[in-house]
């Protein structure tokens, strides 16, 4: 299924762009970068989202992960 997005695809690659530059400066492992990475989304989940949502995004966030990456 196709989604709509409010940001446009430039605001999108220049976020992944900031992120994967800062990341790769740091010359981290992969596992690392990865832990980095979820423990930054949730705290972005737990400061931004109530409390009584917090799982629900959490869940629609693993859900679009696990689907970008299927083959």
């Amino acid at each position: 299924m196709v989604q709509t997005s409010k940001y446009s695809d430039e605001q999108l690659n220049q976020a992944i762009t900031a992120l994967k530059v800062a990341l790769e400066s740091q010359k981290l492992p992969k596992d690392l970068t990865l832990m980095a990475l979820g423990m930054t989304t949730a705290d972005v989940i737990k400061h931004n989202f109530a409390p009584e949502t917090q799982s629900k995004v959490a869940e629609n966030f693993a859900k679009a992960l696990k689907d970008s990456v299927k083959g």
